[in-house]
């Protein structure tokens, strides 16, 4: 590998498009930190998917700035290329539920961890079609009542924009909804 640098993969439209307005001040972060990094910003799935598998071979850490989308494509691609690369987080999408389960959820906590380069080992979750693995996943899985309020939550903030900002409560009546109906 031996590139010092790390890249950083910048997903645009993470935070239903916000994660632009937070670019700027996550670069200021990044240069107070000394952290040296290359910056590229994503222009679909399919761009972050090819951008992972390159950098997988040239960089020693590849860091996601979006949301839990972002974060489990690029995890995905780098098990895909059996790349020994270590993997950050930073959190500019919608909800960011495993950014703070990794205690990485805001842009000051991610730049320390990274000018620390601050590594955890973790266990990745594999979901199986019969015994061909179809995807991994991070943090946690949901059946059942989980994807109703997670569909429903995702189905609110794009009717309602705003209701992204308290997604708390918009979960709250999610699990009321999915146990009225």
């Amino acid at each position: 590998m031996g590139n010092e640098r790390i890249s950083i993969l910048f997903n645009p439209s993470a935070g239903m498009g916000k994660a632009l307005q937070k670019k700027e001040n996550l670069e200021v972060r990044l240069r107070q930190n000394g952290i040296a990094y290359d910056m590229t910003e994503t222009r679909s799935a399919e761009d972050l998917q090819g951008l992972t598998r390159r950098h997988a071979k040239t960089y020693g850490a590849i860091v996601g700035a979006g949301g839990d989308s972002t974060f489990h494509i690029i995890v995905n691609e780098i098990m895909a290329a059996s790349a020994g690369v270590n993997f950050g987080m930073i959190a500019v999408g919608s909800s960011n539920d495993i950014a703070k389960e990794f205690e990485v959820d805001s842009l000051e906590k991610a730049c320390l961890a990274l000018k620390d380069m601050r590594i955890k080992k973790i266990d990745l979750g594999g979901i199986y079609d019969g015994e061909k693995l179809v995807r991994y996943f991070l943090g946690q899985a949901n059946i059942g009542v989980g994807v109703f309020v997670n569909q429903y939550v995702s189905q609110l903030a794009q009717r309602k924009p705003k209701s992204a900002e308290k997604q708390t409560l918009a979960g709250i009546w999610g699990i009321i909804r999915a146990y009225r109906d």
